[in-house]
C-alpha cells in the first residue's frame, strides 16, 4: 500500500506530488551533465564529472527514499 502511494496511484494530488519530485530529479540530472560538460574544458574531466553524476543519483535515490 505504502509504495502504492508513493507511485502515486491512490489520489490525484499525490500523482501530482510525483510528477513535481520527478521533474526535480530530472533537473538534477540535467545540471549533472552541464558539469560535466564544463568539467571537460578543465584540468581532470573525468575526475569532475563523475562527481556529479554521483553527487546527483545520490539526490535522486535520496527523494526515492523519503
Amino acid at each position: 500500500m505504502r509504495d502504492g502511494v508513493e507511485r502515486g496511484e491512490r489520489r490525484d494530488h499525490k500523482r501530482q506530488r510525483r510528477w513535481e519530485v520527478h521533474g526535480r530529479s530530472l533537473q538534477h540530472v540535467l545540471n549533472a551533465i552541464r558539469q560535466r560538460g564544463k568539467a571537460a574544458r578543465r584540468a581532470e574531466p573525468s575526475d569532475d564529472g563523475a562527481q556529479a553524476r554521483r553527487e546527483a543519483l545520490r539526490e535522486r535515490t535520496r527523494r526515492r527514499r523519503r
